[in-house]
């Protein structure tokens, strides 16, 4: 898959201040046009008008367009951030979001598992899945007038999950990579408070 064209990063310094952020230019250099106006590139943000017509997205100055980013913040009952996360991925980003958060938060999963977990989207009748559909998920959509999307990871439309976890615990910072698109997490291990 070629590179994408939005990014997330989440950050954790020393003391546990989190930052998670999501930047996008929606189609690299402004679509089929490669554009630098004073170092900035030029991006095709305001197609999004367009693309959902409703009274909330209409082009008026000082509006922005529709926006599926997500920067995601986990708070513990003490007001400290313990997750951060978010995705690339349009908008299937909030169900990429909630298919790491579901098993992370609730399930207890790990957090490479939860990452690492088979994604899927439902949308107009059709179910995207990565990978084979079993038999039994086939008479299961079948069942309900759904048609199967088989994709795979190569695809990217998944998106790739960045995450950090802190346990106040044991004062570690753990990651996860999701190998769906480019991406990765380094942790230098430094006691958070």
């Amino acid at each position: 898959m070629d590179p994408g064209n939005t990014t997330h990063l989440t950050v954790v310094d020393p003391n546990g201040m989190m930052v998670s952020m999501t930047n996008t230019i929606t189609s690299f250099w402004g679509g089929t046009k490669s554009e630098v106006v004073g170092g900035f590139f030029l991006n095709n943000q305001l197609s999004r008008f367009k693309t959902i017509d409703s009274p909330a997205n209409q082009p008026e100055p000082g509006r922005k367009s529709v926006t599926w980013s997500n920067p995601t913040l986990v708070l513990d009952q003490q007001g400290r951030a313990v997750l951060g996360l978010g995705s690339p991925g349009g908008q299937q980003i909030p169900n990429i979001l909630s298919s790491v958060l579901v098993p992370a938060l609730l399930q207890n999963a790990d957090l490479q598992e939860a990452v690492d977990s088979p994604r899927y989207h439902l949308q107009g009748g059709v179910l995207a899945i990565e990978g084979a559909a079993s038999p039994e998920l086939r008479r299961t959509a079948a069942d309900q007038g759904w048609k199967i999307r088989e994709t795979e990871r190569a695809d990217g439309i998944f998106g790739s999950v960045q995450a950090l976890k802190i346990d106040y615990d044991t004062g570690t910072v753990t990651g996860a990579t999701d190998t769906r698109r480019d991406g990765g997490h380094v942790v230098r291990n430094v006691p958070t408070q």
